[in-house]
């Protein structure tokens, strides 16, 4: 992904940063402390980006409770600033492994897909959840991993004459 600048953002194949190179490839900034797993970086609007970070666990617990399970961290390249944006409060925990995608949308809210639990979910600004979805169990607890949730701007009468929306 690319910034307004051309700068490159990128994150390191062995899961051991991110980092910002310029349009002649040279190393701009890195980050490469405090995540585990990381992953689909975005360069936001106010010059921020945003990181998926997995901080899987896996030989650990295997539920992501040792390390206190995934995050959205929002990192000010500039200053180095470091700020979770999901979960703010002990109630909000969420976990996934491997996998997980985030999507700014336009009305300033942000999707979520907490992949191996089959589980995407829309957060506002303040990170309160605004809907969810969850993918049913189908095998003794076991549930389909869903590997990217995205918004699309149609609306309920866009969709309703095309042919998977209509039943018999």
């Amino acid at each position: 992904r690319r910034d307004r600048a051309g700068n490159l953002l990128a994150v390191d194949p062995r899961n051991a940063g991110v980092f910002v190179l310029d349009q002649d490839g040279q190393l701009k900034w890195i980050k490469d402390d405090d995540m585990l797993l990381q992953h689909d970086p975005d360069f936001e609007p106010d010059g921020r980006i945003v990181i998926f970070d997995n901080r899987a666990d896996t030989d650990s617990t295997l539920h992501g409770r040792y390390l206190g399970g995934s995050r959205m961290i929002a990192v000010e390249p500039a200053s180095g600033v470091t700020e979770v944006i999901y979960p703010r409060r002990d109630d909000q925990f969420f976990y996934t492994s491997t996998g997980g995608k985030h999507q700014l949308l336009d009305n300033g809210n942000r999707l979520i897909t907490e992949a191996i639990a089959g589980r995407v979910f829309e957060i506002d600004p303040q990170g309160n959840t605004v809907w969810e979805w969850f993918h049913e169990p189908y095998d003794e607890g076991l549930v389909a991993e869903v590997l990217e949730g995205s918004r699309y701007p149609y609306s309920e009468s866009d969709v309703a004459g095309w042919a998977c929306s209509k039943s018999g």
